[in-house]
């Protein structure tokens, strides 16, 4: 039998970072795994996530690689998504299909191979929810090691075959205390996924997404619902991706704020906020410089002149 060290092996070849539709979130070969409680907001979630990967928006802060959606949703109704998918946008172009009725894995089959435009074009397909999608004559046990493994197996070979990356929507269980073992079934599906993520609520309207992949490091991402059922990055979970501590005491301070804004020369607002870490002629750049971060905490800024003064006004968007 042939061995080569791992040192010529790498030498000889580059390794390839594993492509991503989702920034650390959802690779973009195989199976995922998404699994939450009945009506704990699934499908608002997935739809957020089918609203930006379809127009190539940022999802819960991260980046996104634009890709044709097909939802196959076997529980709401075509009418229900549709306005669901109006409250985020409406320009999905031709990258965003959903089918409703009660679904046959061959149907699934056939209309990945009837809706690929070219012949390596990446398909994102929703399965909503997996345990309502006929298998042929097949007898199948969700709670059967073999039969779960078998049919991951399945749907692995579709991917491969038409290009798609498969996200199966399954209920959780209550009997464990680990995420990840509550998934409804056996385990032998998780054994064939690249990644699996739970959506679970805490205390109030605090949920935590809690991801795992063969991929990443392990993660737990904090959210709040919206009022419309979306769901938004906790601003205590934007802000620990900032090492920047002014900017950290900025956002808190202005959501203290009775008006939610301040509007004042640079110098003034240094000291209003007690900025240990930023001068005066610097604070504009550094608000610039932290847009993104900002905006995801809903924060807006702007400069003008006023009576001889330059002024900076930053406000906390409702």
């Amino acid at each position: 039998m042939k061995t080569e060290s791992i040192n010529k092996i790498i030498n000889k070849k580059s390794i390839k970072k594993p492509k991503l539709l989702v920034e650390n979130l959802l690779p973009a070969d195989g199976i995922t795994i998404l699994a939450g409680e009945p009506k704990v907001g699934k499908t608002f979630l997935l739809q957020q996530l089918t609203y930006s990967i379809s127009v190539e928006s940022a999802f819960l802060g991260r980046n996104v690689e634009k890709t044709k959606v097909i939802y196959f949703s076997t529980e709401n109704s075509i009418e229900l998504l549709k306005d669901r998918l109006l409250n985020l946008g409406t320009n999905f172009g031709n990258s965003l299909y959903c089918y409703q009725c009660p679904m046959n894995i061959d149907d699934i089959k056939y209309t990945l191979a009837t809706m690929r435009r070219k012949k390596n074009e990446r398909i994102l397909a929703i399965i909503d929810t997996f345990q309502e999608v006929v298998y042929g004559n097949q007898k199948f046990n969700i709670n059967a090691y073999n039969d779960t493994y078998n049919l991951g197996d399945i749907y692995k070979q579709i991917s491969d075959e038409f290009n798609t990356t498969f996200i199966l929507v399954i209920h959780l269980n209550k009997n464990e205390n680990d995420s990840f073992k509550r998934i409804m079934g056996s385990t032998g599906l998780r054994a064939v996924t690249s990644a699996n993520i739970t959506l679970e609520q805490e205390k109030n309207n605090n949920y935590i997404l809690k991801v795992e992949s063969r991929y990443f490091v392990n993660q737990e991402i904090n959210l709040k619902k919206l009022e419309n059922g979306f769901f938004d990055l906790n601003v205590g979970e934007i802000l620990e991706s900032t090492n920047d501590l002014d900017i950290v005491t900025i956002t808190k301070m202005l959501a203290k704020l009775e008006k939610k804004y301040v509007e004042d020369t640079s110098s003034n607002l240094c000291v209003a906020f007690n900025l240990k870490y930023t001068t005066t002629n610097c604070l504009y750049k550094k608000l610039e410089n932290n847009k993104k971060l900002l905006e995801q905490c809903h924060i807006a800024f702007k400069k003008r002149r006023s009576n001889g003064k330059n002024l900076i006004r930053i406000e906390l968007l409702e």
